[in-house]
């Protein structure tokens, strides 16, 4: 059992063709895994949460059985495990550095003689050995209590060419799995390569004729693939560090998965990410506290995007007034899209939403926004427009019913409209619009009205690019009109912690890019459950 454990030396040391040549090269990336105990105590906590006991009892008694006096085979269980490498000007002159922990060298060497692995020491205190089904040799050498491995390059283990434990691993490394790039230590040659072989294949995407695609349609393809392009090769030549963290937080009950990026110092991508931290959205005062459910995002396309866009929005225009027989209807709504247009042409999508609740009766209320050109204009054009409805169409609207301030909040009388199950949803409500000069916004449902006016006189304020969080346990009246165990199963996983069932995703812009995935550990376990009851009900 223990040799089909542990052959991890001989595998890892050539799964990483990076490379890692002196200490004064900085690597091109490093990988730093928490210790073996800890990853074995994440896997027991995992399997623990989600009602596996017993299993995690057999891992336990696994490990302590690899466990001996001198730790697994000579390895120090307790301390992380690291990868360092450096790209090479060539890239086959690449190499990586791996990094174990030893509690035991013997012990170790023994294991490796056990494996089979024809171990020969070579001159300088290095090792050499032929990983199975490997076509290069592999060399090892003992240091600062961790053996260190590479393949190919014997050199990258030279005594001089080791990098540090204080160096690769400063402090027990904080998530579970962490992977840093450095973008600015990537030979200028390997990049040139990298993105030399992607022009090549934008340009034959280019040129590519997508079925029942306008002319217009694939110049916006083109312009949004173009912009990728050159954001890709604005990450090469500017980028500095990446940084990806993975972790199970044992101590707050946390799954978390963040990624980081800086720009070059003085850099046109770091004053890009800097003034994504700077811009202003308009409606992160609607998200609510009390909320099941927000969403939140603003971006502002690039302007070759943007000009694309606008063919795009007219083609679409003429295509649906086209449909429309009746020249008066005709007329009135090319009024109301031409409008519409300058919003949709500008290319600053800004827009939110909130599913408020549930109140004392289980219901929900929703408030939603989206960010205009001239709102006054549209809400001219809009009242036009409904002239031309008919009678009994125009008698369900009514303008003016309330206002925040000068903006006028306009009432649709739904209530007839609205099927059985948004009345279990949402109860029996109008549905409210109000014209902002910046933005139009809606209410509707349980509470929608009250929403909406909070949404009005918010202001703006500096906030994420992308942001969307959910609680599952506000979301529990819904889920049980679907799954009727759902509050079964929300008790038993959440029970009274708060905030155990929340979820989280964020991205935004200041000194790095930050990008966030939050979610409690709990939320897994109500996962879990719910597939197994699913699956329980399909085989009944």
């Amino acid at each position: 059992m223990r040799s089909r454990f542990l052959p991890l030396v001989a595998l890892l040391a050539v799964a990483f063709p990076v490379a890692a040549r002196a200490q004064d090269e900085a690597p091109s990336l490093i990988v730093r895994v928490r210790s073996i105990d800890s990853l074995m105590d994440d896997a027991k906590y995992m399997v623990t949460l989600v009602g596996q006991e017993e299993l995690a009892k057999q891992m336990d008694g696994f490990l302590k059985s690899m466990v001996g006096a001198k730790g697994l085979e000579g390895i120090d269980t307790k301390k992380p495990m690291a990868f360092y490498g450096t790209v090479g000007a060539n890239f086959i002159d690449s190499t990586g550095v791996l990094m174990v922990p030893i509690a035991d060298e013997k012990a170790f060497l023994a294991l490796l003689d056990r494996l089979n692995l024809g171990v020969q020491k070579g001159e300088g205190g290095i090792y050499t050995f032929t990983p199975p089904n490997s076509p290069t040799d592999a060399y090892f050498r003992f240091a600062n209590n961790y053996v260190y491995v590479t393949a190919q390059t014997k050199s990258a283990i030279d005594k001089n060419k080791l990098l540090t434990p204080a160096t690769v691993l400063p402090g027990n490394p904080a998530a579970t799995l962490s992977i840093t790039m450095r973008f600015d230590r990537i030979p200028d040659a390997i990049k040139q390569l990298a993105l030399g072989q992607m022009e090549m294949k934008l340009a034959d995407e280019a040129d590519k004729k997508l079925d029942n695609e306008t002319e217009a349609q694939q110049k916006f393809r083109v312009a949004v693939m173009k912009e990728m392009a050159r954001r890709i090769t604005q990450l090469f030549k500017e980028g500095g560090a990446m940084t990806i963290n993975v972790d199970v937080d044992r101590k707050n009950n946390e799954l978390v998965t963040d990624l980081t990026l800086q720009g070059k110092s003085g850099s046109k991508l770091a004053s890009d990410i800097a003034e994504l931290g700077q811009s202003k959205t308009l409606f992160l005062g609607a998200l609510g506290t009390d909320s099941a459910m927000n969403g939140l995002l603003h971006i502002v396309l690039p302007a070759e995007v943007t000009k694309a866009l606008g063919p795009v929005y007219d083609e679409g225009v003429k295509q649906a007034l086209d449909k429309e027989k009746d020249e008066a209807k005709r007329e009135a709504a090319k009024k109301f899209l031409d409008v519409l247009g300058p919003t949709f042409k500008a290319g600053d999508l800004d827009l939110a939403f909130s599913l408020r609740g549930p109140s004392k009766d289980n219901r929900y209320g929703v408030v939603g926004g989206m960010k205009v050109k001239d709102g006054a204009a549209i809400d001219k054009a809009f009242r036009t427009l409904v002239k031309g409805l008919k009678q009994e169409e125009q008698d369900k609207i009514e303008f003016d019913a309330d206002s925040v301030g000068a903006v006028k909040i306009h009432k649709f009388k739904i209530e007839k409209d609205i099927d059985d199950k948004a009345k279990a949803l949402f109860g029996v409500n109008p549905l409210y619009l109000a014209l902002r000069s910046d933005a139009v916004l809606i209410g509707f449902g349980e509470g929608g009205l009250s929403a909406l006016k909070e949404a009005i006189a918010a202001k703006p304020q500096e906030g994420p690019q992308f942001q969307f969080e959910m609680s599952v346990r506000r979301l529990g009246p819904a889920l049980e009109r679907e799954h009727k165990e759902a509050a079964k199963l929300i008790e038993d996983a959440f029970g009274k912690t708060k905030d155990a069932d929340r979820i989280r995703f964020t991205v935004e812009g200041g000194k790095a890019l930050k990008v966030r995935f939050t979610m409690k550990a709990q939320v897994v376990k109500f996962f879990v459950l719910l597939a197994q009851v699913q699956k329980g009900n399909a085989e009944q």
